[in-house]
């Protein structure tokens, strides 16, 4: 099926929101996304980026490219939509690559990157034919104990130097093999020092807490091991490589129970390194993951967690 992807339009908010609905039911994590205003105040910042698959009068599908990290020029793809009649003719991928294109020429996207739920293989095929690069693997994420595959796609890359923690130094290296990105690996850091900045947000529905450190100070350890949420099952930690602080927090991490998950390339402007402490030990060997740089990755973390 041939459609044209353009760019959101406010008269079709109403068809959006039915489209959700169709798709997605009445309980979709983001429950703004069923408030007209959402979209339309969105979509006219620097916030969102929703791009609409039409034929001729018709909407048949939508997606977006949405702020998520620290660094305001990495966004994440989801929200994809397709009509349940559409589903099967390709419409996806269709409005995702056209979607990429015009997307990667907004002067403010420096790099975007999907979360694949590994229950199915469908979504991640569909990225890795659009140049997409498996970088980490979130743990027992989504509900039913499976892992989530997070991969990304490059737009203005900007070189810099990146600490690697000695406990996981193979583990990043691989996965920066073939990303094409410019970087300097530092294996020394210098000590915490300061006082440590988190930005911390609780995904109820998925029982998974995100801690973004933005500052790595002397209190590090212990502002930590302080973050309690009764739901929780899952605490996300990202830090900034960049940061010569690296190495000691992620170390002090590890004592605290974290585990690495791979790389979040550009998380911080800087790129992030992605670790988990998950309150339940893992089931392993169940996702369904694609390609086989992923199926590596996935090997490589279960032998450093075990």
């Amino acid at each position: 099926m041939n459609v044209e992807v353009i760019p959101f339009q406010p008269s079709q908010v109403e068809t959006v929101i039915e489209i959700f609905r169709d798709v997605h039911g009445d309980d979709y994590p983001l429950p703004a996304v069923y408030d007209r205003d959402f979209w339309i105040t969105q979509n006219e910042t620097d916030e969102l980026f929703t791009y609409l698959a039409v034929k001729g009068e018709q909407v048949l599908g939508l997606v977006s490219f949405y702020r998520a990290a620290p660094f305001a020029g990495l966004y994440e793809f989801g929200r994809l939509a397709v009509r349940p009649e559409h589903r099967k003719a390709g419409l996806g991928h269709q409005l995702l690559a056209r979607a990429l294109e015009q997307f990667s020429k907004e002067p403010v996207a420096a790099g975007a990157f999907g979360e694949m739920d590994c229950r199915w293989k469908v979504s991640q095929n569909m990225i890795h034919q659009l140049s997409f690069q498996d970088t980490a693997l979130a743990v027992d994420f989504f509900p039913g104990r499976f892992s989530a595959v997070l991969a990304y796609f490059d737009m203005r890359d900007r070189t810099h130097k990146v600490h690697l923690p000695p406990r996981w130094k193979e583990l990043l290296v691989f996965c920066y093999d073939d990303l094409g990105l410019r970087r300097e690996f530092v294996h020394e850091g210098r000590a915490l020092q300061g006082v440590s900045e988190f930005r911390v947000r609780s995904a109820e529905r998925l029982q998974v807490v995100h801690v973004d450190c933005l500052e790595a100070g002397e209190d590090f350890a212990r502002r930590l091991s302080e973050l309690d949420f009764p739901q929780a099952q899952i605490y996300q930690l990202r830090i900034n490589l960049e940061d010569g602080r690296a190495i000691a927090a992620a170390e002090a991490a590890y004592q605290l129970g974290y585990r690495c998950c791979g790389l979040l390339p550009r998380w911080f402007d800087g790129d992030g390194l992605l670790l988990q402490r998950n309150l339940v030990a893992p089931e392993w060997g169940h996702d369904q993951i694609a390609s086989q740089r992923a199926q590596e990755l996935a090997r490589r973390i279960e032998f450093l967690w075990k």
